[in-house]
C-alpha cells in the first residue's frame, strides 16, 4: 500500500517560518556546506575565545539562532509558541554532557526535572530528552560497560547516578511526559542500556514513558531490539524506542582500528538503511508491546513508516 503522504509541499513544511527566516537559514546552510570556510571560521572562533574577544552576540545571531531555541527554558517560550501554531512539537534539550563533578550532575538533573514539569502543562512540548553522560561520569560508564568490578567509591558514585536517573524517570511518570534517552558511544552504551532498560521495567507497565535509543548504523542493534521485545512479552512492560541511524561513525571506526576490534558500525549505508527499515516493520508488527519515535531525516524510511501505519 502506497502512502498518501507527500513531502513535496514545502508551504506546509515551512509554514511556521517567514520568508526572512527561510532566507537566513539558506544563508547559514550555504556557509556550512563550504568545508574550507567552516574550518577557517572554526579556527577564528577558537582564537577569539582564547583571547576573550566578545563574540557571543555574533554567535547567537548566526549559528545559535539557527539551531538553538534559547539559553534557558523560559528563553525558548517564543520559539515553542511559534512552531506550535504550525502543529510542531518542541523537545527541550538541556545540552550538558561529559562533566566530572557531582554538583554539575545534580544541576543537570534539576534542569531536566524542570523541563519535564514545564512539558506537563504544555501541549506544545510532547516529550523530553536527555543523555546519561549529563548525570554520570563518562569513565564510570565505560568501566561499568567493560564488566570490571567497581571499587567502593565507584559503587557509591553509581548509586547516586541510579537515584538521580530514577528521580528523573519518576517525575516523567508522574507528569505523563515521555523521556527519550539518547544513545552514546559504543564503549559506554552497555551501561546506559542496562540503566535505561531497568527503568523501562519499572515505569513502562501501562505505556511507554522511558524510551531508549537504538543506533541502527550498528550491526548488532536489530538483534538487541528483538531481544527487548521478547523480554517485554515475558516481563509485561512496554518497550519505548527511538530509532536513529547514528552519530559517532568516524569516532567508532577510528577507535575500533586503534584497539584492534571489529567495528560496531555497519559495512555500508545500505545495511544501515535495511536494518532501520526492518526495525520499523518489527515495531509495527509488535505495536501492542512497542512505542516508537522514528528519528530520521530519511524520506524513504518516513514513507515506509506511514505505509506500515496505514495497513
Amino acid at each position: 500500500m502506497k502512502s498518501s503522504i507527500s513531502f513535496e509541499n514545502t508551504a506546509i513544511a515551512f509554514e511556521h517560518k517567514s520568508n526572512k527566516e527561510l532566507n537566513f537559514s539558506i544563508f547559514i546552510f550555504k556557509i556550512m556546506n563550504n568545508a574550507r570556510l567552516v574550518a577557517f571560521l572554526t579556527f577564528l572562533t577558537k582564537i577569539a575565545l582564547k583571547i576573550h574577544l566578545p563574540i557571543s552576540p555574533l554567535v547567537k545571531a548566526t549559528i545559535f539562532k539557527q539551531f538553538c531555541g534559547g539559553t534557558s527554558i523560559n528563553d525558548c517560550d517564543s520559539t515553542i509558541k511559534q512552531i506550535g501554531k504550525a502543529g510542531i512539537g518542541a523537545i527541550l534539550d538541556y545540552s550538558v554532557e561529559g562533566a566530572e563533578e557531582e554538583e554539575v550532575f545534580e544541576t543537570t538533573k534539576n534542569e531536566l526535572i524542570k523541563i519535564i514539569l514545564k512539558a506537563k502543562n504544555n501541549n506544545n512540548i510532547p516529550v523530553s530528552c536527555m543523555k546519561i553522560t549529563g548525570i554520570a561520569r563518562f569513565s564510570l560508564l565505560e568501566k561499568l560497560s567493560t564488566g570490571n568490578e567497581l571499587n567502593e567509591s565507584e559503587k557509591e558514585e553509581y548509586r547516586k547516578v541510579f537515584v538521580r536517573f530514577q528521580e528523573i524517570c519518576n517525575t516523567a511518570k508522574q507528569s505523563n511526559v515521555p523521556i527519550y534517552v539518547d544513545a552514546e558511544e559504543s564503549w559506554i552504551q552497555p551501561a546506559i542500556d542496562r540503566l535505561v532498560e531497568s527503568m523501562m521495567r519499572i515505569y513502562n507497565k501501562e505505556k511507554a514513558i522511558i524510551f531508549t535509543t537504538l543506533q541502527m548504523y550498528r550491526w548488532d542493534k536489530l538483534e538487541h531490539f528483538n531481544k527487548l521485545i521478547e523480554e517485554a512479552k515475558h516481563e509485561r512492560f512496554v518497550v519505548g524506542i527511538k530509532f536513529v541511524r547514528g552519530a559517532y561513525m568516524e569516532k567508532e571506526n577510528e577507535r575500533a582500528e586503534k584497539f584492534g576490534y571489529k567495528t560496531p558500525i555497519q559495512g555500508n549505508k545500505q545495511a544501515s538503511d535495511n536494518d532501520y527499515n526492518k526495525a520499523l516493520e518489527i515495531a509495527i508488527k509488535n505495536i501492542n508491546l512497542v512505542s516508537i519515535c522514528a528519528g530520521t531525516h530519511n524520506e524513504k524510511s518516513s514513507l515506509l513508516l506511514a505505509e506500515l501505519m496505514e495497513m
